[in-house]
């Protein structure tokens, strides 16, 4: 398939710019800072990483999402208009921009980016105008993020498993919660322990978990990820179980 060579340039973004204003904010801001300076991609490698990541190459698909975090950066500061509020801007939008990889389609001829602008941004600006616990904006992705478990498996079940079943539905999610953690790799798991506050302390953030482990946010992300789609798909397993 032959691109338009238009619909393929990246976003006029001016990113020494960005880093000027980055550098004006307080070091606690910094993750900002080494966002915008992950490696990019061409247009060429993008389409290689998309084309191994629809083949089921979850690596490929890490890339994409670490390659684009700058993105989720730059959009912070452009729709956070409170500083107090723009950690949790930056980790609604690279919900966001995980949710444009896994919908990325190269062959439409738009870089990843551009696909991606709009998913950040709507992550964000959503955030920005419901509470994180409103009902209205109930997702695993948040749930996990907060470290509300019981909150969690409660939602799940009642959403996807019929209620005359014999079995608890809310142990049978938890059940499967388990298995999801049992399947990660140890620095997988340690996230995921951390992310939900199963250790019982409190639940850390993504950048604070970025800080304890020495990892980058996007391998926090991806693993963050990883685990609600690997709890979605057993649990709609499971569903499709109990009707047969």
């Amino acid at each position: 398939m032959v691109h338009d060579k238009r619909t393929r340039n990246s976003l006029e973004i001016n990113w020494n710019e960005v880093k000027n204003r980055l550098n004006r904010l307080d070091p606690e801001f910094n993750f900002l800072k080494i966002a915008i300076e992950a490696p990019t991609l061409s247009s060429e490698e993008e389409t290689e990483l998309a084309i191994k990541m629809a083949e089921g190459d979850e690596g490929a698909k890490k890339k994409l999402i670490e390659s684009n975090i700058r993105l989720v950066a730059w959009l912070s500061l452009q729709l956070c208009k409170d500083l107090t509020n723009l950690q949790d801007a930056f980790q609604e939008g690279s919900l966001g921009l995980i949710r444009a990889v896994e919908n990325f389609d190269y062959q439409k001829g738009f870089r990843l980016e551009q696909h991606a602008a709009w998913w950040i941004s709507h992550y964000i600006e959503q955030a920005g105008r419901k509470p994180i616990d409103s009902e209205s904006s109930l997702s695993v992705e948040r749930f996990i993020r907060k470290g509300k478990e019981d909150l969690l498996t409660k939602l799940v079940a009642e959403e996807s498993i019929p209620e005359n079943q014999e079995e608890d539905p809310v142990d049978m999610v938890k059940q499967k919660f388990i298995e999801v953690i049992d399947e990660l790799s140890p620095i997988e798991q340690t996230i995921t322990f951390f992310l939900y506050g199963l250790d019982g302390s409190k639940p850390l953030s993504i950048k604070q978990i970025s800080d304890k482990l020495n990892i980058s946010i996007p391998r926090v992300l991806f693993t963050n990820s990883k685990v609600t789609h690997r709890l979605e798909h057993k649990v709609l397993d499971e569903k499709e179980v109990i009707k047969i």
